[in-house]
Order: C-alpha cells, then sequence, then structure tokens
C-alpha cells in the first residue's frame, strides 16, 4: 500500500520534506509530507475520529486497504478517513492531507492478509486480526445523491433523487443499513418520473334552463395530477377540460286561461 502526503498552508509554497519513518500499534511506516492546499468529498468518508495523533490516524488508514486518503486537522485533532482520491475542491488550511502515493509500510501485524473492506486490528491478547467494520463500496445514483456519511457497521443512508426523478425502490424504502458483512442492504437508481393525468368525475346534471318547451342542462370534468406515477401516460385531452350538454324538459309549456 502506498500513499503521498500533502501539509496544507496559507501559503502556495510547495517543498518537499524528508520521510517520516513511525512505528505505532506494530505498524511500521515511512512516508514524505509536501505543501499544498486540498480537500475532499465529505460523501466518501469512512470515519470520523477526533482526539487522536497524527501518528495514529495515519496507522488508522493504513490499517485499511480501502482507505485512500486521510485527512487531520491537526488544530482540533481530526482525523478522518476517505474512500476516494484527493479531490481538489477548496481550499484547506491548518490540515495534513494522504493520498495514494509513496508511502510504505515495512511491517503490517496482519502481514498484508485483510481483504478490501477489513480492518487490521489488534486484541487485548495481542492477537491481530482482519475485521469488517465498515461499508466501502457505496455507490452514488446518477441523478441522485446520499443524505449521511457514516460507513460503520449498523450505520445508515438514505439515497434521494434530483427533482424529475424517482427512486426505483421507493415503494420498499430508500434506506441502506451498513450490515456485519461490509454491504449496504439496499441501492436505489434514479429513474424519470411521468406525470399521470386522469379526469375528475363528472359533476352533477345542472338545472334545466327552462321549465318547459325545450332546454338545456350541462355537466363538466377537469383534468387533474393526481400522482406522479413511474410509468403514467397523458391521458387528458390538450384543454385539459370537457364539457357535455344535454336538452331536457321538452314537453310543450300549457297556457293558463
Amino acid at each position: 500500500m502506498k500513499f503521498k502526503c500533502f501539509l496544507s498552508l496559507m501559503s502556495f509554497h510547495i517543498a518537499n520534506i524528508s520521510s517520516v519513518f513511525i512505528t505505532f500499534d506494530k505498524f511500521e511506516l515511512s512516508y514524505s509530507f509536501t505543501f499544498d492546499k486540498m480537500s475532499y468529498l465529505t460523501e466518501h468518508r469512512l470515519q470520523f475520529i477526533s482526539g487522536i495523533s497524527v501518528t495514529h490516524c495515519v496507522k488508522e488508514c493504513a490499517a485499511r486497504t480501502h482507505c485512500k486518503a486521510l485527512r487531520f486537522r491537526n488544530r482540533i485533532n481530526v482525523c478522518e478517513l476517505f474512500a476516494s482520491s484527493l479531490q481538489d475542491l477548496t481550499l484547506t488550511t491548518g490540515s495534513i492531507t494522504l493520498q495514494e502515493g509513496e508511502q510504505n509500510i515495512t511491517k503490517s501485524p496482519c502481514q498484508d492478509n485483510c481483504k478490501y473492506g477489513e480492518v487490521c486490528e489488534t486484541n487485548e491478547s495481542d492477537v491481530s486480526t482482519c475485521v469488517v467494520k465498515e461499508c466501502v463500496n457505496i455507490t452514488i445514483p446518477e441523478n441522485g445523491f446520499i443524505l449521511g456519511n457514516k460507513r460503520d457497521i449498523g450505520k445508515r443512508i438514505r439515497y434521494k433523487c434530483n427533482v424529475g426523478y424517482v427512486e426505483s425502490n421507493a415503494e420498499i424504502g430508500t434506506v441502506a443499513e451498513c450490515l456485519y458483512t461490509g454491504d449496504w442492504s439496499t441501492f436505489t437508481e434514479c429513474i424519470p418520473s411521468k406525470i399521470s393525468y386522469m379526469w375528475t368525475t363528472w359533476t352533477e346534471w345542472s338545472t334545466c334552463s327552462v321549465s318547459c318547451g325545450g332546454g338545456v342542462k350541462s355537466r363538466s370534468r377537469t383534468c387533474t395530477i393526481p400522482t406522479v406515477a413511474l410509468n403514467g401516460e397523458e391521458e387528458c385531452e390538450e384543454n385539459m377540460y370537457t364539457g357535455a350538454g344535454a336538452s331536457c324538459n321538452k314537453e310543450a309549456c300549457t297556457c293558463l286561461p
């Protein structure tokens, strides 16, 4: 596994620093820093860990083959691990960032046996094992987005679609849970929504225009949009209104003497 470190400063100056060699929790690591300004996409964040050192933060990323980058905010001692490579989105100051590039792990307690999605951990008995702790392969739906950025086992996210699109599995729910297997419980696609037009029921007939001699009565209906259907068809006419008339009280009028 290889990484490259970046230290974000107020200046745009770029400079290299000699490699750093550390040993932490049975991990032996070496990496080098470069000064720069970078940031990350938060939807790819795996972990948000507070109150640890930068060395511990680097070790946490090294323990995961699926960790592609990290950001350590040294002013508040916050470590963030990401499943994506560095993204040049916004300027960030006072933080150390690390992406795939030029870091070497010279020794790992799990002997590099952990699979993608597993974390190398050492228990109280000093035994190191590969443990599934996070769901990694999250897929953001095209024409949609995700609410929530927690990836731990048992955590949940929600899929949402942009305006004009609906979730393909909206009827069974769009909340996904991170299972103990490291898989998400569900996924959705955002498909175009079609508006379903429908005629309302006819109104009651109006009162006849005259009491005798032949008149007319009328009734009407309008076109409404009762719901947004996945495969609805436009069923109304273009004017979205229709009316109907009928003759009534056809009996001749009788003149009183």
